[in-house]
């Protein structure tokens, strides 16, 4: 599904996570993909309405995650900020993704990204130190 969307192909991804989600409707990660195939498709609303899902489901910290790369697909980069930023003191961003995913480029061009990573940063003790 992500291969497909990274690749713009909005309606192969579509039906890939048709077939998906009759497998295993209940996956964590099939939901936040639902919400951002729908987002890419123009469903703002059922976009939004699986992240009240994500919400409901209390799913932890992890699911600010979720929840920012929706927003992320709905061109909302305020609240995909915002979530990924609530997600950082529980340790619960995957830097890789935040990083290299195609999916989430947008975000890697916005003066906030620099700080978001150099809050990572921080966090792992990965600071730019000089020698003394």
């Amino acid at each position: 599904m992500e291969y497909y969307l990274a690749k713009g192909d909005v309606e192969k991804a579509s039906e890939v996570y048709t077939k998906a989600e009759k497998l295993d409707p209940t996956r964590p990660w099939l939901i936040w993909m639902g919400g951002v195939v729908a987002a890419m498709k123009g469903d703002r609303e059922k976009a939004l309405l699986t992240i009240k899902k994500i919400e409901d489901a209390k799913m932890g910290p992890i699911a600010f995650n979720f929840i920012a790369y929706i927003y992320h697909a709905l061109d909302d980069l305020d609240a995909y900020f915002e979530n990924m930023n609530k997600a950082l003191p529980a340790h619960a961003l995957v830097p890789l993704i935040l990083m290299h995913s195609p999916l989430l480029a947008k975000a890697r061009t916005d003066p906030r990204y620099p700080e978001l990573v150099e809050k990572i940063r921080k966090q792992l003790g990965l600071t730019n130190q000089k020698n003394p």
